[in-house]
């Protein structure tokens, strides 16, 4: 950037600066409303699966599928959200990686949920942690 020495200058920049922060603040806007709709979903599944655990694989397999579905949906949405580079510290961006890492063990999850193969105190616990 070169030298700012007039008023005009200074007025400039000040506009350039208030419009990045917002696009910033947009940004993180979108992605908080992308990950509380995808949180959402997920206690949706975590709900239907604990139904279909407890009842040892007998109700809610529809509700299962349904919610899944829902969570899959969200989950792209969040995906596509974050084809943008953040403009965000170095904080959120780690915590974005390590959501995002704990999300890519769903699909083992619902796996082990499908098969009966945990109890569901433990499947919630691993829902709620992701």
């Amino acid at each position: 950037m070169t030298n700012i020495t007039g008023a005009t200058e200074w007025f400039q920049h000040a506009r350039l600066m208030r419009k990045q922060q917002l696009c910033k603040l947009a940004q993180l806007g979108q992605l908080v409303s992308r990950i509380s709709h995808l949180a959402h979903m997920l206690q949706c599944e975590r709900g239907a699966s604990n139904i279909w655990l407890c009842s040892q694989g007998t109700l809610y397999a529809l509700e299962c599928k349904a919610s899944r579905a829902l969570v899959d949906e969200h989950l792209r949405a969040l995906h596509q959200a974050l084809g943008t580079p953040l403009m965000a510290s170095g904080a959120l961006s780690e915590r974005v990686g390590n959501a995002l890492q704990s999300l890519e063990q769903l699909p083992a999850l619902r796996e082990a949920i499908t098969a009966c193969a945990l109890p569901a105190d433990v499947a919630m616990e691993r829902y709620s942690r992701t």
